[in-house]
């Protein structure tokens, strides 16, 4: 009485589909350069989102240090009511690593002002996947090495 190999290459293969399924659940946000990457578990931040201040947000700044690369086209339908989620990568930069559709379409609207949950480099620092010190600092002190700002009118 043994294994079937075939039980066994199927029970890996529903296993690799629970892993699957399982990190397209949880929603992330990640930044690199060549110095390493920072990923946060934008899912657990939610979870904990009553525990963070929300702070207004001037949009222009926001939207100029936050360079945009996404769908323009998913920006028209989406909820600008939510607050984004803003952190600390520094005490002179903030990243907003969750909201950056509402942070355009805020931008498009005109909108002066926008709200956020604000977290402080101790309290982001939890939501990292993997934290790192060495990588942390490499990425952040190069940040604006990798942001090309557009052109001010």
């Amino acid at each position: 009485m043994g294994i079937e190999c075939g039980s066994i290459a199927r029970m890996a293969w529903f296993c690799n589909i629970e892993l699957v399924e399982e990190a397209i659940m949880e929603q992330k946000y990640q930044i690199g350069n060549d110095y390493g990457s920072i990923m946060w578990n934008i899912e657990k931040m939610l979870d904990d989102k009553h525990l963070f201040k929300i702070k207004e947000y001037d949009v222009a700044y926001l939207a100029m240090s936050n360079p945009f690369h996404g769908n323009d086209e998913y920006v028209k339908h989406t909820d600008i009511t939510q607050p984004l989620i803003v952190v600390q990568l520094t005490e002179n930069i903030d990243k907003v690593v969750d909201g950056n559709h509402r942070l355009q379409k805020a931008l498009k609207l005109g909108m002066k002002i926008i709200h956020a949950y604000t977290l402080s480099f101790e309290e982001h620092c939890n939501y990292i996947v993997d934290y790192n010190e060495k990588t942390y600092r490499g990425v952040v002190e190069h940040w604006f090495e990798e942001i090309s700002f557009p052109e001010h009118e």
